[in-house]
């Protein structure tokens, strides 16, 4: 999103899968900086498959199957709990009013039972939102073909 932002005449679209702008109110943001600093200690601290287990029952996941193994990305903890702090969404400015006002044609997308980033879909994009249905957040796992479907069209009217 700040790509897109910094250089509009680079992009000829952008594609926003299940993401999140920023949020609003500085108090919003500091729970969730404060959320995100929990997790990174959690994913260091926590046995890995408690860690996932807990992870995966947030309610954006709600109905939606986890990734297939993540053993794999055990050795990575030390990473993955930076990127709590790094890329917490409470740590970056709200974009949403900078991307409305954006000339970069955007597609939203986000799937029906992902009722909070539904809603964020909506007020991004308005009629031109996408949610797939009977999808939640994870949503190139869950239904690779039906996203295929939605970014085909938006992507052959911006090359």
């Amino acid at each position: 999103m700040q790509a897109v932002l910094a250089h509009p005449p680079l992009w000829k679209g952008a594609i926003f899968v299940s993401a999140n702008p920023g949020l609003e109110h500085e108090e919003e943001r500091a729970a969730r900086r404060a959320k995100d600093a929990e997790w990174a200690v959690q994913c260091l601290s926590a046995p890995w498959e408690n860690f996932l287990k807990e992870w995966d029952a947030q309610g954006v996941f709600e109905g939606s199957p986890p990734p297939p193994d993540r053993s794999s990305l055990k050795p990575w903890r030390k990473s993955i709990s930076r990127a709590f702090i790094d890329w917490s969404v409470g740590a970056q400015e709200n974009l949403a009013p900078l991307l409305k006002q954006s000339p970069v044609p955007q597609l939203w997308i986000a799937g029906q039972r992902d009722a909070r980033f539904s809603a964020l879909v909506r007020r991004m994009a308005g009629g031109q939102a996408v949610i797939i249905p009977h999808a939640g957040h994870r949503l190139p796992l869950e239904t690779p073909e039906r996203l295929t479907e939605c970014l085909q069209p938006f992507i052959l009217q911006n090359l």
